[in-house]
């Protein structure tokens, strides 16, 4: 039986790769200092592109992936106040492997975690990144006590 799928392509489909990578900080304000968690979890979106050709032929299956990662932050003001925070930054790697996706499923997954130094890198300029937003919250908060 020749059964050939041409332009065949599938939704992303999510699939958390269950890594997660944590750092911790302290950022210094007038008020008091805030102690903060960001926890990064990692989340993989595949794509399936190509076809299935007849016996003998190549097949131009391919699965493409793009990883991203959601930051969790939980800050706590000397206060006592908590001031938490999500946001996720798309696609901070990429690949594709030839054939199935659910049939890589898992090499990509361990691909994503053996690439942990780049994703703790990325977690660690992106909580650099929230520092002037968790200044600004606890402004609002908590008032300035510095003048000009």
């Amino acid at each position: 039986m020749n059964v050939i799928a041409t332009g065949f392509a599938m939704s992303m489909l999510a699939a958390t790769s269950g890594y997660a990578a944590e750092h911790r900080t302290q950022i210094q304000h007038a008020t008091g200092a805030t102690d903060v968690q960001y926890r990064g979890s990692v989340d993989i979106q595949h794509k399936q592109s190509g076809a299935v050709a007849p016996g003998g032929a190549p097949s131009s299956l391919r699965c493409s992936w793009k990883a991203n990662v959601t930051v969790e932050r939980d800050a706590r003001h000397a206060s006592g106040t908590r001031m938490a925070r999500s946001f996720a930054t798309p696609y901070v790697m990429q690949g594709s492997r030839p054939g199935w996706c659910t049939a890589n499923r898992d090499r990509i997954a361990q691909e994503v975690a053996q690439r942990t130094a780049d994703i703790k890198r990325y977690l660690m300029a992106a909580a650099e990144d929230d520092h002037p937003v968790l200044t600004a919250e606890i402004d609002r908060l908590h008032g300035s006590a510095e003048a000009g």
